[in-house]
Formats: C-alpha cells, structure tokens, sequence
C-alpha cells in the first residue's frame, strides 16, 4: 500500500473574539496511521476538529483532506470521512433506526453498506426512541454512523465517552482491524491510557499549542506514575534518590512520588523496604503535564 498523507495542517490559527484557542498547529497523517490527538479539556482539541470538517473557518492557516483544501461544499471529501462528536446530539422524536436512515440519506453517494454489522457488534437496539437512550447507547449510535458507510478516515472526538469497558475495547479491537484493512484514524482524547492503547503517533496540545509530537512507545517511556507508599517504618527519601523519582510529599511513613521510565527498575528499589500498603493509580494527563513543565521550568525553558 502507497503511503499518502490524509491529513495535511498547516500553521493553523483561530481565534475567538481576543482569545486565541489554538495556536499554529501543524499536523501531518499518513495512510493506515492512528494519530492521538491528546490534551485537557479546553486544550483546542474540539476546535480543530471542526475547522477539519470546515464546520468552523480557520483566522489563519490551511488544512487539506486527501491533498484538497478543505471547504463545506466539498461533499466528495465529507463522504470519506466518518465523524464522532465530541457531543452527541440525536433527534429525539426519532427511533434508532430512523435516526440512523436519516445518516444515511445524507451520505448518498456512500451506501450504509455495513449499517447491520455496526449495530450487531454494538449490541445496539434500534427499536428504542432516541430521547430515551443513555449515554452510553447514544454514543453507540454515533459509532454505528461513523462506521456503517465504511469511510476511508475517521476522526473521532472522544470516542469512547459513556462506554463501559467492553463496549471500549470492542471499540478498540474494530479500529484495530480497519488499520489492518488501511483505513487512517485522527482521534481526540483527554484520555492517557486509551492514546497509548491505540495510537501509533501522538501530538499533545495544550493551551492551543501543540507542546510535542512523537511516536506512542516514546511517550510510554515519558509517562509518569503516581505512587502512594504506606511503609511499615519511617524511610529516608535520600534513600529513593534517583533521577526518575520525585518526592512530592512525605508524612512520616507515608510517601507520595512521582516515576518516570521503567517502573519496574523502581518496584526493584523500593522491595528492600517493608510495605504497609501500595497505591498506583492509572498515569493521568495531568500527571503527564505537571512533570512536563516542572521539568521545563528546571531546565530554563518557557
């Protein structure tokens, strides 16, 4: 398979009023990829998104779909794309399935071809009145429009919202296979570990900027671990002195760190110390930003 670029964005700026809400965001997606796009809430993530889909103009900067600007008018364009908001508005007078129909209609030139397999897999009632769906079920219904005419992109705003982990990871094993079949993926998340789960390349966005891009085995190596250790003595953090480990707080027998890199080099520095208890949640964004520019800030950067 010849490897293209789907997505081209460059030095894309926009403003709100005075607020600039994202930054001279540059941007390149090949065939076959699975670009995370990952930041807080608030970070421009949403915002870029819809000047992709040319649902917002851009104040400056150019994005191109396929090799071709993007415009509103371009339905070609729209029709290779499958599209999950980060907010899923459905019509509430409307069932499932005329819900879905009516996705459908707008996609003439696409047939739905694989509608009944989506809604299958999702285990998705289509019967049922829109208004009287979860949360979960909604986003269900944003899945199956995304998929059902088999696009040749997805771009994806927080797709996994109100799914319990089942319906995630049926989630993820699909995406999985339509990069197998050289379908391409730009998906938004605040989430740390569904990016590392499923993406091959990442850009971190915060503030509007875009503060790194790398490959997702590098930022497995720089996501950090916050650890709470109850020790069955008072311990010396001197004793813990290690590069990848910061203490962030000590009361008496209890330590609260920070790890970064292999974490089981630190389960090995820290097993010659009796344990009363351990406490490793998942790695969070937060975590990720808070060693980020606590690091920049020692090295002198801005």
């Amino acid at each position: 398979m010849t490897e293209q670029i789907v997505l081209e964005i460059n030095n894309l700026s926009k403003y709100y009023g005075k607020l600039l809400a994202v930054n001279n965001v540059n941007i390149t997606v090949k065939t076959g990829t699975v670009y995370g796009f990952l930041g807080p809430n608030g970070a421009g993530k949403t915002t870029t998104i819809r000047i992709i889909l040319s649902i917002l103009k851009p104040s400056s900067g150019e994005v191109k779909l396929f090799g071709i600007p993007v415009d509103r008018s371009n339905v070609q364009i729209h029709d290779r794309i499958g599209y999950i908001p980060g907010d899923v508005a459905l019509y509430g007078h409307l069932t499932v399935k005329q819900m879905l129909d009516y996705f459908a209609s707008l996609r003439s030139n696409r047939p739905s071809s694989r509608m009944e397999e989506m809604v299958k897999l999702f285990d998705l009632d289509v019967t049922k009145n829109t208004k009287t769906l979860s949360r979960g079920n909604r986003q269900k219904v944003a899945i199956v429009q995304a998929f059902m005419h088999d696009p040749d992109f997805y771009i994806f705003d927080e797709p996994s919202s109100g799914l319990d982990p089942l319906m995630q990871q049926v989630l993820y094993d699909l995406i999985t296979e339509e990069v197998e079949n050289g379908k391409t993926f730009f998906i938004s998340s605040h989430y740390l570990g569904e990016i590392q789960k499923i993406a091959n390349l990442v850009s971190i966005i915060r503030e509007g900027e875009i503060i790194s891009t790398m490959d997702v085995s590098k930022l497995d190596q720089q996501v950090v671990q916050k650890v709470h250790i109850d020790f069955k003595s008072e311990v010396n953090p001197s004793l813990l002195q290690d590069p990848n480990i910061t203490v962030l707080s000590q009361d008496k027998n209890e330590l609260i760190l920070i790890v970064k890199g292999d974490f089981h080099t630190f389960l090995e520095k820290i097993s010659r110390f009796p344990i009363e208890r351990f406490y490793a949640p998942e790695p969070s964004l937060e975590d990720y930003f808070m060693h980020f520019y606590d690091l920049k800030n020692r090295s002198g950067g801005k």
